[in-house]
Parts: structure tokens; sequence; C-alpha cells
């Protein structure tokens, strides 16, 4: 298995950081894409941004299959689609543990990318898959799921991530 690499963790500006697209010069990803996928899994989580490693490409990887053994790799990905039904799903996100935040999202997108060999394809998601694949895919313009909260509940889960970063758990 591939060595894993250091998560960004909120507040770190470099997760607001736009990604670059991979140009045909620096296609050979495969050994980030491997690494992430390592980080990924060690973490229990569905997907990551390349953004979350410090890595500022335009790839993401998600795997939401049961077994933990069907990953997808999105290079340079573009969703074509996205539902106009809606739901509200509890959140979470590698770089925010321990933080969970019920976000709206399309019930579907379709999406087109690279895989991890360079061929493009595309793919129509619906479920976990299309709100990881959404999650992720905000990540490549540095935002956050947090910027789907009000300003209230944004800025009080702020304070509360600053306590904890401080070494003090917030009161319930």
């Amino acid at each position: 298995m591939a060595p894993t690499l250091p998560i960004l963790k909120y507040p770190d500006a470099r997760l607001r950081q736009s990604s670059q697209p991979v140009s045909d010069k620096d296609f050979n990803v495969k050994q980030l894409v491997e690494m992430m996928l390592a980080t990924m899994y060690a973490n229990n989580g569905v997907g990551l941004a390349a953004i979350q490693v410090a890595a500022p490409l335009w790839i993401f990887v998600v795997d939401v299959s049961v077994n933990h053994d069907t990953p997808l790799v999105f290079i340079n990905p573009t969703i074509t689609t996205f539902s106009q039904e809606k739901e509200s799903a509890l959140e979470g996100c590698l770089s925010f543990p321990g933080v969970g935040v019920d976000v709206e999202r399309s019930k579907e997108v379709s999406v087109r990318a690279w895989n991890r060999n360079g061929l493009m394809f595309n793919l129509t998601a619906s479920g976990l898959a299309a709100r990881a694949i959404q999650h992720e895919y905000e990540h490549l313009d540095g935002k956050l799921f947090i910027n789907h909260l009000g300003v209230v509940k944004r800025d009080i889960l702020k304070r509360q991530l600053a306590k904890r970063a401080r070494g003090r758990t917030p009161r319930n």
C-alpha cells in the first residue's frame, strides 16, 4: 500500500486555495493518487481532494463502496449536470475531524473526468456518491462545506473549532 499524506486541517488557509488543472505534461499523477487513496482509507473517509493533502491540483478521489474496494479517481473533473431535486444530509470532512454539518445538495450529478490511466469517462451518480462528488468538487475551488451554513451557525462552529484547537472542548 502507498504511504499516507498529512491532511490539512481547518483553518489552514491552503484549504481556501483554488486548485489548478492537471496539464498534459503533469498528467503523471499516479503516485499522488495512490497516496491520496491510502490517506482516505487510513482516515475512514469516503472522499479526498488533492488540496486537502497540500497538492493544489484539480484531482479528487471517492469510494463509497461497502468494502472500500471501488475507488473512483477524478482528474480535471467537470460536473455537467446537477439534478433539481435536492436533499439535506449530515456531512463530515477529513479537514474538520469530529464535525458534522447538514448540507443540502443535488440528489444526482453527472460528471466528466479523466481516470488515473488518462482515460476520459462520464459518470452519473446519486445518493452518497453524488454527495461525495459535490463535496470534493467544491474543495477544488477552495470552498468548504461550512460555506453552506448560515453566517451565525458558521461563526459558532468557527469559535468551537478555535476552542478545540486551543485544547478546550466547547460546551453543548
